[in-house]
């Protein structure tokens, strides 16, 4: 080993490669040899030639060097593989002993050189090494990529001491010089994927199989080893998918360790991880998150069912292939594999690890940056208020140990254990800096003085010591001046620690300046103050049991009650926690809580002390300090806090015993580490991938093992910093964390926080077991194999069905052909064969179109996210041209929802091409076949909305969207299959009413009495785009229900009818509805709602502000005259209402006749009706009461646009109906008049005849109906005397005339004149 160093890396062998050796012999006179392989494997450490003796008697010195070429016998090769010309071959051989006898003369050289001592002795075979023949270079003697490889570890050194520009450089001069360079006559290099100063990572192309491979060339001896261990467990899981598969693995001895592995599609999981906390990327989804934990967990639990331990897992050793792509999770890295069984193993593999998990040779504990293998150095870490540092330790690993942040506690243990020193270090002596002290210090020994006012800083050189609770800083008063009576409570000096080491630091000005360093220290000053890194925190003056009122006073007091006199002990105490406490002779005088940050507790603090000086005076009380060296402080002699002394050293103790007792030592290492690992991954996989915030606790330890490390590993047993790093990490409540709670589903909340427990014994029992209990929480159990490979299945299905098509289409042709030809003559034959092939031409190839069938399934979240998945991920999701769905289970958020139909097309008639019983698909043009802004984020990208085919969507056999439900699908349907949210989206004519209850049986569910169901439709409303027509007559329906659909209704444009009739939505809830129909409801339809006088006020505190209502409906809601009368007052300002239904209300004629003024008033009622409202008056005393009304249809007071008018059961009577009809002789507006059910009898028959012979009267329909206009044949009579043929004396000159025409008096056959007429009984 001598001369394999790191500086000369390409010492360790100077065999020439395999390819080298081969391309030396068969070129070889010209004349290519057979055996030329043969004669390239020959061994040079066995038996061989009397020609080669020489050779491997100098090999035998060099065996550390040639030890890699040990193959098969001469004789042995020669006589299986050997032909053609001997001579020759031996020839061969010759020449390279040559060259291998000149390599051993130059590695004697070079070893010379590094023992300083130049050989000038001749070697023995000068006859063959001639003077003047030139030294062949490194890559002549073992090959271009040997040389390479070689010249870039030498180049990178160990890596630390290069700039990123230099390392930057380097590895482009790599891949530049390993361009093209083909490894062992097979894989030639491709693309350097990664490089550092211990293992270069090459993209290659296997030229035998035309695939690509990914080859790991070790740069140093122990990387060989790394490779070697890895091969040799990754060949024991060879079965699993979870471990790639190794094509190639040279030896780890040889001069160039190589092992040439899979190359995987996809990305590492910290790399999804980055691009979600970077923004470029959507966070994973719970089903993605559930997809990657089961398939770990599930993969990780056949590694220990084979007896392998990973221990190294970690997101950037994790790789996650592209979805629909086989096995979802593959794991880089084995290289700190463990394997559990007791079989035989191979014993310089257990050797090689013992020694790699102590750190090496050198037993060094060293860090690294898992993702970019990076050294980090301890001190880097040993920084005082370091904001970087708990971002850093999101990556920090230790090597051959694995990343602190997924390390278990029992590896910690481990850990400590590997790298802790046996034998206890000198403790240093006590002293102060020479070189920081102030301008007016004096030092004798340990004695400094302070002999004026000025700069009186000074440092102690060594750190402080440590005591369970904390590290602590004592001096004693060696001179006090007597400044008389005492006025304060303050303690005369300052004292204090800093986690700066002492440098050279010297004022030359003799009046006080500030310093630095004071600002990097916690001071407990002389003012009866704290100052903590710079600022100045009063605090009270008296002591706690003083100031007992006062609560904040006991956190944060100093007083020294006498003044300190020679002799007395100030000792200043900086516990674990961060709290400063200072002590005068044994007793606390001074606390203040949380004033330093546990991270720095653990750093090594070095005592500092200033003078004090008094503002009103020059006088500083304490003139001379001197250091304590109380070497006998120990459990039974502490001089402060006993009680917690005693208790916190029992606590650490049970720590210490812990890392070193022999049963824990054997049952430290287990499946439960891994567990850990992959709880914490899923953690972070169900927080959508946001980065991992390691706790206080772990920063502290990884402070605290900087520290251990800087130290060089000294026995745990007083390194309290360290061993209370541990118990607190110990202790650790991580089911409290934050990150914890950030996870939505509290049952996969629960299950996680059993895996990252501390306690191992805590934990859940196996991998197996937690990924059951998150298949179940996370709904992932729901997705059967079937439904997971169903799209595969249906692709597969369209594929046969499409080749059986085919196999029939050429059968029909070529007996179609064979019929044809038979009695055709040759050019015929010809002409029909171009013919065909014409016609095979314009049909082109027939598209795949397959129909992905999931109606057997019932859709959870889970399953809609699968779908998603396959429709956006999927490579031949193109082939997809229809989906059919049946149910889904449960709720769906609104977020899966938008995902699912993002995936179909979006307009109603709409087909995809490839859809057997479609046309040409139309253009998407809408907010679907674009980034709709109103959309919420969905779980996963939405990349089908810019394809230009999509699927249909297909409920059953019926496509969507449609304007209208088929029967098959009621209400009952979509509540029961969890459908209503689909129809609300992709259903132009929404009609919700429920079937019709018979006798004796249940009311039919509907949506106001199924829970949640009003909130979804609500949901679904507003995101729909083509929704226009909603009915929800009788669906139960209350106030609170008819809230939420308004706010839905106001944010659906293109809804123009709502019926919400027979509900019961009342007057709060009708006023939120006609709110909501302000802007675009046309026809609105409120009956049967029990609104009542408060609901009809609400009606009109709106209906001035509809500007698109035309029609509105407020039948039987018990509306009275004073509701009416609201109602008439804004009829006059609804200029947009066409239709106004106010039957079987509580109307009376003079509320009637007002809402007919309002109707006048506005001129745009085009309809009113009335029936079934209180009966008219009958008898004397109130025609005035009725001509309200009736006066109103004629002459000037007509209601203009007014056409049709309904008055049925309204009690009007023969005296009523005589005014009415009276009154319509001159109304040439109204069209349509019901009159029935109203008593009229037949004294009113001759004016109803006479109204409609008028020739002003405009009545085109008229009904009669359930009246007693029949009795008698009253009606027929009046009718007959009005419209009937008459005689009459006709004038003389008619009579001259002779016409004996009978003439129309009445206007009969004139053109406004009633053409309907109806009468009952």
């Amino acid at each position: 080993e001598d001369h394999a160093s790191e500086a000369s890396p390409r010492r360790h062998s100077a065999m020439p490669t395999v390819g080298e050796r081969k391309k030396r012999m068969t070129v070889a006179d010209g004349v290519p040899s057979p055996s030329a392989q043969a004669l390239a494997r020959v061994s040079f450490t066995g038996p061989a030639p009397k020609a080669l003796a020489k050779v491997e008697q100098a090999q035998e010195e060099e065996q550390d060097g040639f030890s890699d070429v040990s193959m098969t016998d001469v004789d042995e090769a020669v006589s299986k593989e050997a032909a053609g010309n001997f001579k020759t071959q031996i020839q061969a051989a010759l020449e390279e002993n040559k060259m291998l006898r000149r390599r051993v003369a130059k590695l004697e050289a070079e070893k010379a050189e590094l023992r300083g001592q130049i050989s000038t002795e001749d070697h023995d075979d000068e006859d063959e090494l001639h003077e003047g023949e030139p030294m062949p270079a490194n890559e002549e003697l073992c090959g271009t990529l040997h040389s390479i490889i070689w010249d870039y570890a030498q180049a990178m050194g160990s890596g630390l001491l290069q700039s990123q520009v230099k390392l930057t450089h380097l590895a482009q001069e790599l891949s530049k010089d390993l361009k093209d360079i083909v490894i062992e006559g097979r894989w030639k290099c491709e693309k350097v994927l990664s490089s550092s100063a211990r293992m270069v990572v090459i993209l290659c192309r296997d030229l035998f199989l035309g695939t690509q491979a990914v080859a790991k060339l070790g740069c140093v001896p122990e990387a060989g080893r790394h490779l070697a261990h890895a091969v040799f467990v990754l060949r024991k899981l060879v079965a699993l998918d979870l471990a790639p598969q190794v094509h190639y693995f040279s030896s780890p001895y040889c001069s160039l360790p190589m092992c040439i592995m899979d190359l995987m599609q996809g990305t590492t999981l910290h790399s999804i991880f980055e691009t979600v906390q970077k923004q470029e990327a959507e966070p994973l989804s719970e089903l993605q998150a559930a997809e990657i934990s089961d398939a770990l967990l599930r993969g990780m639990e056949k590694c220990h069912q084979s007896q392998v331990l990973n221990l190294s897992l970690r997101p950037d050793s994790i790789w996650v292939a592209e979805p629909m792509k086989g096995s979802r999770v593959c794991i880089l890295d084995w290289g700190l594999a463990q394997c559990t069984s007791s079989g035989v193993q191979n014993a310089e593999f257990l050797v090689w690890e013992e020694e790699r998990r102590k750190g090496g040779v050198a037993g060094k504990l060293v860090f690294l940056q898992s993702d970019t293998g990076a050294e980090v150095a301890p001190t880097d870490l040993m920084i005082g208020r370091n904001p970087g540092r708990s971002r850093a330790l999101q990556n920090l690993s230790v090597r051959s140990h694995g990343n602190l942040n997924y390390m278990s506690l029992e590896q910690m243990y481990n850990l400590i254990r590997s790298f802790q020193k046996s034998e206890m270090p000198k403790e240093p002596e006590r002293k102060w800096w020479e070189d920081t002290l102030g301008n007016v210090v004096k030092m004798e020994g340990h004695i400094v003085h302070w002999y004026q006012k000025g700069d009186g800083f000074v440092q102690t050189q060594t750190p402080v010591p440590m005591t369970p609770l904390g590290r602590y800083f004592e001096v004693e008063i060696q001179r006090v001046a007597q400044v008389g009576r005492r006025v304060g409570s303050d303690l005369g000096f300052c004292i204090g620690l800093t986690h700066r080491a002492p440098k050279a630091h010297r004022m030359t000005d003799m009046m006080s300046q500030t310093r630095g360093e004071k600002q990097e220290c916690w001071f407990a000053g002389g003012d009866c103050a704290f100052y903590l890194n710079g600022d100045r925190f009063p605090v009270s003056h008296r002591l706690p049991s003083d100031a007992a009122e006062d609560a904040g006073a006991e956190r944060r007091y100093l007083c020294v009650e006498q003044e300190l006199r020679k002799g007395d002990r100030v000792l200043l105490l900086a516990e674990w926690n961060g709290d400063l406490c200072l002590f005068v002779n044994g007793k606390q005088v001074g606390y203040f809580a949380e004033a330093i940050d546990p991270c720095e507790v653990v750093l090594p603090l070095y005592g500092v002390a200033d003078l004090f000086l008094k503002e009103s005076t020059d006088e500083y009380v304490v003139r001379s300090i001197s250091l304590v060296n109380d070497d006998e402080w120990g459990p039974t002699s502490w001089p402060v806090k006993v009680d917690e002394m005693e208790k916190a050293d029992s606590e650490l103790a049970k720590i210490h015993q812990i890392l070193n007792s022999e049963a824990s030592i054997a049952t430290a290492i287990g499946p439960a580490c891994d567990i850990y690992a992959c709880g914490r991954i899923a953690l972070q996989c169900f927080r959508g991938g946001k980065a991992a915030r390691p706790s206080q606790t772990l920063e502290r330890f990884a402070v605290a093992l900087a520290v251990w490390a800087t130290a060089r590993c000294p026995p745990t047993k007083t390194q309290y910093d360290l061993l209370w790093a541990l118990k607190e990490i110990k202790n650790e409540k991580n089911e409290k964390s934050e990150d914890l709670q950030e996870v939505a589903n509290t049952d996969v909340r629960q299950i996680l926080a059993r895996c990252i427990k501390r306690n191992r014994y805590s934990r859940l029992g196996s991998c197996y077991e937690v990924a059951e209990m998150l298949g179940q929480s996370a709904r992932w159990f729901d997705m059967s194999p079937e439904f997971l490979r169903s799209h595969e299945d249906a692709v597969e299905q369209a594929e046969r069905h499409k080749m059986l098509d085919a196999h029939y289409s050429l059968a029909q042709q070529r007996l179609k052909e064979d019929h044809d030809n038979s009695r055709a003559s040759a050019v015929e034959r010809a002409t029909l064969t171009i013919e065909n092939a014409t016609a095979k031409m314009t049909e082109g190839v027939r598209t795949l179109s397959a129909h992905w069938d999931l109606r057997p399934y019932s859709l959870s979240p889970s399953h809609i996210t699968r779908i998603a998945q396959v429709l956006q991920s999927w490579s031949r999701r193109d082939i997809l041209s229809a989906v059919s769905i049946s149910r889904f289970e449960g709720s769906i958020s609104d977020e899966l929802q938008d995902m699912l139909l993002e995936c179909f097309l979006n307009e109603i008639g709409s087909k995809d091409e490839r859809n057997p019983k479609g046309s040409t698909p139309r253009a998407t043009s809408g907010p679907h076949g674009s980034k709709n802004d109103t959309y919420r984020r969905s779980n996963l990208k939405l990349q089908l909305s810019g394809l230009e085919k999509k699927p249909s969507l297909y409920v059953e056999d019926f496509p969507l969207p449609a304007d209208e439900l088929p029967k098959t699908l009621s209400v009952e349907v979509l509540l029961e299959r969890n459908l209503l949210w689909l129809a609300g989206i992709r259903i132009a004519n929404l009609d919700l009413t429920p079937g019709t209850s018979g006798l004796g049986e249940a009311k039919h569910p509907c949506v106001g009495n199924v829970p949640g169901a009003v909130e979804i439709l609500a949901s679904a409303i507003t995101r729909s785009e083509i929704l226009t027509h909603l009915t929800l007559r009788s669906s139960c329906l209350e106030d609170f229900d008819a809230s939420l659909l308004a706010a839905a209704v106001k944010d659906c444009p293109k809804l123009v009818f709502l019926d919400v009739s027979d509900n019961n939505i009342g007057a709060r809830g009708v006023g939120k509805v006609m709110e909501a129909s302000q802007q675009c409801i046309t026809s609105l339809d409120l009956s049967r709602n029990n609104l009542g006088n408060s609901g009809a006020k609400s009606i009109a505190d709106y209906l001035d502000g509809c500007h698109a209502l035309s029609k509105l409906s407020l039948r039987r809601n018990g509306i009275g005259d004073e509701g009416g009368e609201a109602l008439s007052g804004v009829l006059m300002q609804a200029t947009t209402l066409l239709e106004l239904d106010l039957a079987d209300n509580k109307l009376s004629i003079q509320t009637v006749a007002g809402l007919q003024r309002g109707a006048t008033a506005s001129r745009k009622l085009r309809r009113l009706v009335f029936d079934g409202n209180l009966p008219w008056p009958s008898g004397d005393g109130h025609e005035a009461m009725v001509a309200l009304f009736t006066d109103q249809f004629s002459g000037h007071l007509a209601v203009p646009t007014l056409d049709s008018l309904s008055l049925r059961q309204c009690q009007i009577r023969s005296a009523g109906a005589i005014k009415f009809f009276d009154a319509m002789c001159s109304n040439s507006s109204l069209r349509s008049l019901s009159f029935g059910w109203n008593g009229i009898r037949q004294t009113a028959a001759r004016k109803i005849a006479d109204a409609l012979a008028f020739p002003s009267s405009g009545l085109e329909e008229l009904d009669l109906g359930d009246n007693r206009l029949g009795i008698q044949d009253a009606l027929a009579i009046a009718l007959w005397q009005v419209f009937g043929p008459q005689e009459k004396k006709l004038p003389p000159e008619a009579a001259n005339s002779g016409s004996k025409k009978p003439q129309n008096p009445h206007g009969l056959l004139g053109g406004d004149t009633a053409r309907e007429v109806g009468s009952g009984g």
